[in-house]
Parts: C-alpha cells; sequence; structure tokens
C-alpha cells in the first residue's frame, strides 16, 4: 500500500495563515477592484484558459524566489510523509502560463522571469532526497504534458488522449492514439473517471461500455487510476465538496462488480508491473477492426490481451511469436482455455471471437 496526496501549487484558499503572515508570496496590489483581489490586495486564483476567477482561492507569485522556496518546502514536507502527489492543474506554475496571467501586475512590481521552470527546481529538490517519491500532473493539453515530463514529472493524465477518445467511441481513433503514443503511454494516468468527470457509467452511457474502457485504459503501460466508487458501477456523481453521493445503497450494479472482481486481481501479476508492452495487429476477417490487441511478457509469463470496443460481435487473428509446439492459451476473464498449434500461431495467428464490449486476457507460454 502507497500512499498519494493532492498537492495544489498554483494557490492557497482564502483563510490560508500565509495570507496574513506573508503576503508578499502572493500575486497582489492595492485593492482595485473587489472582484478580482481579496480584501487585502492578493489576487483571487484563476485560469487564463479557462477564464474563470476560483473566488475561494488566492494567487501565488511563481516569479517570487521566496514563493518558489515556500512551495518547495511544502512538497518536502508532504514527501517525508507520502509516497506522491497529484498535483492539481500542474500547468499554472509553468513561466509561460503564469507570465500570460499575470506580467501586467508582477513585471511593475520587479519580479523577473526565472532562469529555471518552478517545477524543474521543485522536482529535483525532492528527487534528491526521496528518489522514489512520484510525481503526477493533472493536465488536459498534450504539448504541456511533454514539457512537464521533461521537467521531471511520472505521470500524466491521460484525458485528452486515451479518455476522450475512448468517450468518443471510434476505435480507429483509439487504436490510432494507442499505436502513435506507444513510447510515452508509460507516462499516462489512465481512468475511466475521476473527481472532475461524470461517473463512467453515466459517461459511457452504460456499465458495460465504461467496463469495456476500463479494459482498454487499464492494461495499458502506465499508472492505473481509479475513482471510489468505480468498482460498484456508481451512476451518481461524487461531488468533491460531499463524502457522499445520492442513494448510494442503491447505486451499484452487479455486473461491473464482477468485472473488476475479476480484473483487478489479474492486473496484480508480475507480468503487468515489470513486462514489455507490445501493440498486435489483429487481422482476418472484414470486422476485425472492431478489435484491439496488445502483449505482457516476461521472462515467466506472455499474456494476450483483445478488446472489442465496439456494439457487436467480432473476429480476426493474432500473430505471436511461439514456439512450434502446442500452446495453451488460458482466457482469465472466463477461465476457459483453447489449444493451438504454435506454428500456426506465428504464421497466421491465434483466431479470437469477441462478444460486443468485451475483452480477452490470454496467458500462456511460448
Amino acid at each position: 500500500m502507497v500512499l498519494y496526496l493532492d498537492f495544489v501549487p498554483n494557490h492557497s484558499a482564502v483563510d490560508a495563515l500565509l495570507v496574513d503572515s506573508n503576503p508578499d508570496l502572493y500575486v497582489r496590489e492595492p485593492l482595485m477592484n473587489e472582484s478580482r483581489q481579496y480584501k487585502n490586495g492578493i489576487y483571487y486564483g484563476g485560469s487564463s484558459s479557462w477564464n474563470t476567477i476560483w473566488r475561494d482561492t488566492l494567487q501565488f507569485n511563481f516569479f517570487n524566489p521566496e514563493t518558489v522556496e515556500h512551495r518547495i518546502a511544502e512538497l518536502l514536507k508532504i514527501a517525508s510523509l507520502s509516497d506522491g502527489v497529484r498535483c492539481d492543474v500542474a500547468k499554472m506554475p509553468l513561466s509561460d502560463v503564469f507570465e500570460s496571467k499575470w506580467k501586467d501586475i508582477v513585471y511593475k512590481q520587479g519580479y523577473k522571469k526565472p532562469a529555471q521552470e518552478f517545477w524543474k527546481v521543485a522536482i529535483d529538490a525532492v528527487k534528491a532526497k526521496y528518489p522514489d517519491f512520484k510525481f503526477v500532473a493533472e493536465v488536459y493539453d498534450e504539448g504541456q504534458g511533454d514539457t512537464l515530463i521533461g521537467l521531471g514529472f511520472d505521470y500524466l493524465y491521460d484525458k485528452v488522449g486515451l479518455y476522450d477518445k475512448l468517450s468518443a467511441g471510434n476505435v480507429e481513433d483509439v487504436k490510432n492514439y494507442i499505436q502513435t503514443r506507444s513510447a510515452k503511454l508509460g507516462f499516462g494516468t489512465h481512468f475511466v473517471e475521476n473527481h472532475d468527470e461524470a461517473r463512467a457509467a453515466s459517461h459511457f452511457g452504460s456499465t458495460y461500455v465504461a467496463d469495456a474502457a476500463a479494459f482498454v485504459s487499464f492494461t495499458l503501460p502506465g499508472m492505473r487510476f481509479h475513482f471510489q466508487g468505480q468498482w460498484l458501477g456508481r451512476k451518481n456523481k461524487l461531488e468533491i465538496h460531499l463524502r457522499r453521493s445520492y442513494d448510494m445503497v442503491h447505486d451499484v450494479d452487479q455486473p461491473t462488480i464482477m468485472d473488476y472482481d475479476i480484473l483487478l486481481p489479474i492486473l496484480k501479476d508480475a507480468v503487468w508491473h515489470e513486462g514489455k508492452w507490445t501493440y498486435k495487429d489483429v487481422q482476418g476477417t472484414n470486422d476485425c477492426w472492431r478489435l484491439m490487441a496488445w502483449t505482457w511478457e516476461t521472462a515467466d509469463q506472455s499474456v494476450l490481451v483483445v478488446v472489442n470496443f465496439s456494439d457487436q460481435v467480432a473476429s480476426g487473428k493474432v500473430r505471436l511469436d511461439v514456439n512450434d509446439r502446442k500452446i495453451v492459451f488460458e482466457d482469465k476473464m472466463t477461465g476457459m482455455k483453447q489449444e493451438a498449434d504454435g506454428q500456426d500461431v506465428r504464421e497466421n495467428g491465434l483466431f479470437i471471437q469477441m462478444d460486443k464490449y468485451w475483452a480477452g486476457i490470454y496467458y500462456y507460454n511460448k
């Protein structure tokens, strides 16, 4: 068991002790606009890209070296107590992002754009003392995500990539994303719901489509990011300011519970954490385009994953690098086994027929 905490780098609450003890850590000037400023002149937090003002927060000044030192000290304290942080709106401290919103205020006060990005300095400082500590970025732009990886982040929200493409339901788009992003999938934080999004069972239109999205998301390289109630198939959203959602007694789905009861123990195997992941083409029939496949391999285990993320039964063949002997494939999702000739599997492919919105997870010995 490990513990990740939520870290909000960009702003504090309006009632934080720092507001009175050290107001210079914030973006502030004499009170002129009560719709944008707190009573002591500190500006409310917010996002220029979303054109929002968060009136329960106050904006830190990342061009003030003292602010940078303070935020790093907070991170070091968190790192002494936990194993990682999920960094809220991680793009906000980026110098270009901060500059675009606050330059008119901070530049006239003598502050300058720092030589190094906040995240580079902060992550280096934390990992120098806690090398195994992990940083997860909540970010919704692939370009900014790549920037954050370059600054030292271990994982990024895979929202605008995988989640949005699964949400749109276009199988080819999902497959293209997985293939073109394959080298960076390991940096992804893959999810089917979180505190900002609707419940998966509601968002995807049904629990079986939501579960199929989970079969894709959680069998890829990267962080497998789950949300409270997801494994129960809940449809009513758990708002961030509450500790419960509507009708928690009846808001459950037994098939979803069964699916996760099968999937989660499978994902504990070492092959999913230490193995080599490889995307596989599915060939053969007219409807094989509905299927997507990949393998995980270690010296001791081999696994083939095939997912049908569509509304019709589909079939196809997947070529695997196996020996010339009888190979037994055991589908851990159903417990069923099938035997195939190794040479035929290598040259022509293993035949798979998959029900709509379902997956097969086949363990085999090469």
